[in-house]
């Protein structure tokens, strides 16, 4: 375990080589009573998660990060913290790159170059005994030095692009950044701002999108997000569906 401070003195960062999961490692910590914010990374983890149980491919050489923190908010209102991260993530890369990067957002929590998957984002909601606030981890994997094969995604990674970006510079970045968003999204009382910020970096409006809603697929046209961070799917009869949880193919 490495302490990153020389690069980023006022908030705790603990470093591994290998874990099984940095959420579950966060969690434990949260659970054991640690203060948040705090940050967790390994250089591999051996039990990662994704979104809706799905493993986590994590292969060295790559970032794989979970902070936890503490927000003043309701359940409803930190269902825009997906939003956030992936600002804050879309900020962090282009401050370290040195390319032009056709980065763009992908919903719910995708971060994509030409459209191919380069990381991804995982909140959980964590019980602390005698909480007054909200405690969540956010679990963030960005691929720097290679991608996973995914079957059915296409994936890539920084140093397609560039060699030069690594884990700690885009870690002091995505700290930063993190910090000025939830900042800015202040506990969902400004989510207005948020949602339009979050579009302006995703597929345009009106582009083709198939959505996995469980077993359902559905096709239609990207049509924004609700005030609740939903997204709109345009039907091919023009009605408007709202999708809080799926998966866009």
């Amino acid at each position: 375990m490495n302490d990153l401070s020389n690069k980023t003195s006022t908030v705790r960062i603990e470093r591994f080589e290998t874990l099984s999961s940095t959420n579950e490692h966060a969690k434990k910590c949260l659970e054991n009573g640690d203060r948040s914010p705090f940050w967790i990374v390994s250089d591999e983890q051996t039990g990662g998660r994704g979104r809706q149980g799905r493993d986590w491919v994590s292969i060295k050489g790559n970032l794989y990060a979970s902070t936890a923190q503490t927000i003043n908010a309701n359940g409803g209102k930190l269902s825009g913290l997906s939003l956030v991260t992936a600002l804050a993530v879309y900020d962090a890369i282009q401050q370290v790159s040195r390319s032009s990067l056709e980065l763009t957002l992908k919903w719910p929590n995708d971060i994509l170059i030409n459209e191919a998957k380069l990381g991804g984002i995982l909140i959980e909601n964590v019980s602390v005994p005698d909480a007054q606030f909200s405690h969540v981890v956010i679990g963030i994997g960005i691929n720097i030095q290679s991608s996973p094969v995914v079957e059915g995604r296409d994936t890539t990674c920084l140093a397609n692009y560039e060699s030069f970006v690594t884990r700690d510079d885009l870690l002091a970045a995505l700290i930063e950044t993190l910090k000025r968003w939830i900042k800015r999204w202040d506990a969902g009382n400004n989510f207005t701002e948020i949602r339009q910020a979050w579009c302006e970096k995703a597929a345009p409006i009106g582009a083709h999108l198939s959505v996995r809603v469980g077993q359902e697929r559905l096709t239609g046209k990207f049509a924004g997000l609700d005030e609740n961070g939903a997204l709109k799917l345009e039907l091919k009869d023009k009605s408007i569906k709202l999708i809080t949880g799926g998966e866009i193919l």
